[in-house]
């Protein structure tokens, strides 16, 4: 088993980091969306990481600043986004 890590259960989080600059062209993932920041008047980008219990990060995507939230976990649980899939199973 790769560092030991334990694929039974893995860790799944969102954080945004935001941008203080002109708003982009519509082309691009800075966005406006719900800011965690309380930053509005910004564009932002929104982070998702899956990481194993003891902290090994797997896979991360960095997607457009308008993304809900609720529809980031069933496209990865899905498997819709081949770069967030999930390792197979040691053996």
């Amino acid at each position: 088993m790769l560092f030991q890590a334990d694929f039974e259960v893995l860790l799944y989080d969102l954080t945004s980091t935001y941008f203080e600059s002109a708003p982009p062209p519509e082309a691009g993932k800075r966005r406006f969306g719900h800011s965690r920041d309380h930053r509005s008047d910004c564009v932002q980008v929104v982070i998702a990481l899956i990481v194993t219990p003891e902290g090994f990060p797997l896979a991360y995507e960095v997607m457009p600043g308008n993304t809900s939230d609720k529809t980031t976990l069933h496209d990865f649980l899905h498997g819709s986004n081949p770069s967030m899939a999930r390792p197979a199973a040691p053996g």
